[in-house]
C-alpha cells in the first residue's frame, strides 16, 4: 500500500505528464486510489531508473569502505609492528612484559610459523602475538582489545585462544627440571650457607580467582577457605637460582597443599639426598622419604611446647630462603596481571579440541615460561 503523501507527489507529476499530452482527457477522481492504476506504467521506468542508479553506486560505496578500513588497518599496522617496538624499548616492557625487543622477537620466531593467517581479518601474525601478550600483561577485556585492534569481540576471543594454544605447546619446554650438577655449580650463597649444595627446589602454591560455577560439585571443589572465594590452585617449584622449574596442573581451591604436592608428580623428579624447601602446609616427609630425599619444613609449636633452639634456627634459615619463591610469585603476578584478576568460568573448562588441558593451565604455563626468559629476581653471588 502506497501512502497518501507519496501519492500526492506522484499525482502532481502525473497531472503534469497528462497536461503535456494534447487532447488527453483528464479524469476527475475524488479519491487518489484510481491514480494507482494509472501510475503503474508511469512508475515502472522510474523504479528501474532508481535501481540502476543504486547499482551504479555500489562500486563507489565499496571503494569508500576499502579506503576507510584501509586507513584504519594501516594505522593499526604502524602502531603495532616490529618496527614500532624496535624503536621504543619502553613500549616492549609496557605492553608485553618482556625485557627487550630481542627477547620479544626470539619468542615470536618460535611461534610465528604456526600462527594461521586469515583473509577475513587484516591482522598480521605479529599483531596476534602482541594481542595475546597485552591480554596477559594488562588483563584487558576482550571488548577493549576489539576496539584497539578494530575487530569484533568474538574474533578477539577466538584469536586469543588460538595463539595461546600455540604458545603453550611451543614454550612449555622453557619450564624444565635442571640436573643436579648444573644446580650445584650455580648455587646462590644464601642457599649454600644454609643448606649446602643439595637444595633442588623451593615449592609454594598460588590461587587464581574464578567465577562461581553453576554446578554444585564444582562449586564445592573450587571453594577456597583461605581466599573465601572460588579458586583454582597451582603448585610451583623454583630452583635456588630463581627459575621456575616445575608447575603442576590446576587443582580446585579446596585441595590441600600436601595433597597436591603428593600427587602432582613433583616427588618423582627427586633424587637421593635432594633437599626440598617448603612451608609447613607441605609436610610430605613420608612421600619424599620414599625417594630418599630430605624435605625441609619450618617447625611449629604443638600445644604449649616451645621450639628447641635447633628448630628455631632451622625455621629461620628455611624462612629466609623461602622468601625467594614468594618474590618470584609476586614478580609473576605483577608482570602478568591476568593471574591476579577474576577469570571467567569458561577458562577453567576444556573441550575435546583442547586435549583435556583447560585454558587456565595454558595461560599460567605461558606466563611462567615468559618469566623464565626475564632476569631472575634472586641475586646471584
Amino acid at each position: 500500500m502506497v501512502s497518501k503523501c507519496h501519492f500526492s507527489v506522484n499525482c502532481t507529476r502525473f497531472k503534469q505528464f497528462l497536461f503535456s499530452i494534447p487532447c488527453y482527457p483528464y479524469p476527475a477522481f475524488s479519491h487518489p486510489y484510481p491514480f494507482s492504476l494509472l501510475l503503474l506504467p508511469f512508475l515502472k521506468p522510474h523504479t528501474s531508473l532508481s535501481h540502476t542508479h543504486i547499482l551504479s553506486l555500489q562500486p563507489v560505496i565499496l571503494q569508500t569502505r576499502f579506503f576507510f578500513f584501509g586507513h584504519i588497518s594501516s594505522d593499526t599496522n604502524e602502531s603495532i609492528s616490529p618496527v614500532s617496538f624496535e624503536q621504543d624499548k619502553d613500549k616492549v616492557k609496557f605492553y608485553t612484559g618482556l625485557p627487550s625487543y630481542v627477547t620479544l622477537m626470539m619468542i615470536f620466531s618460535l611461534i610465528e610459523p604456526f600462527i594461521p593467517i586469515s583473509n577475513k581479518i587484516s591482522m598480521t601474525a605479529f599483531q596476534k602475538y602482541v594481542l595475546v601478550l597485552m591480554k596477559l600483561k594488562m588483563n584487558l577485556h576482550f571488548q577493549d582489545l576489539a576496539y584497539r585492534f578494530r575487530l569484533s569481540k568474538p574474533m578477539v576471543s577466538k584469536t586469543f585462544r588460538s595463539v595461546i594454544n600455540i604458545m603453550f605447546y611451543r614454550l612449555k619446554s622453557l619450564i624444565f627440571w635442571p640436573d643436579r650438577e648444573m644446580l650445584q655449580k650455580t648455587m646462590p650463597m644464601d642457599f649454600r650457607q644454609s643448606f649446602g649444595d643439595n637444595v633442588v627446589v623451593v615449592i609454594d602454591s598460588f590461587e587464581i580467582l574464578i567465577d562461581k560455577p553453576s554446578n554444585l560439585l564444582a562449586r564445592s571443589q573450587t571453594w577456597s577457605s583461605c581466599k573465601h572465594h572460588n579458586t583454582v590452585k597451582f603448585l610451583i617449584g623454583m630452583a635456588p637460582q630463581g627459575m621456575i622449574t616445575f608447575l603442576s596442573k590446576s587443582w580446585g581451591g579446596r585441595a590441600s597443599d600436601g595433597c597436591i604436592t603428593a600427587n602432582c608428580g613433583l616427588l618423582d623428579k627427586l633424587l637421593p639426598q635432594d633437599i626440598v624447601l617448603s612451608g609447613r602446609t607441605y609436610d610430605v616427609s613420608k612421600s619424599a622419604g620414599h625417594m630418599r630425599a630430605e624435605p625441609k619444613v619450618p617447625a611449629f609449636r604443638k600445644g604449649d611446647n616451645q621450639l628447641c633452639p635447633i628448630e628455631v634456627e632451622l625455621t629461620n634459615r628455611t624462612a629466609h630462603v623461602h622468601m625467594h619463591v614468594e618474590r618470584v610469585l609476586r614478580f609473576l603476578r605483577n608482570k602478568y596481571t591476568i593471574l591476579g584478576g577474576l577469570l571467567p568460568i569458561d577458562f577453567v573448562m576444556c573441550d575435546a579440541a583442547e586435549a583435556d588441558v583447560p585454558l587456565i593451565d595454558k595461560i599460567v604455563t605461558v606466563c611462567c615460561a615468559l618469566v623464565n626468559v626475564c632476569e631472575s629476581v634472586v641475586r646471584f653471588n
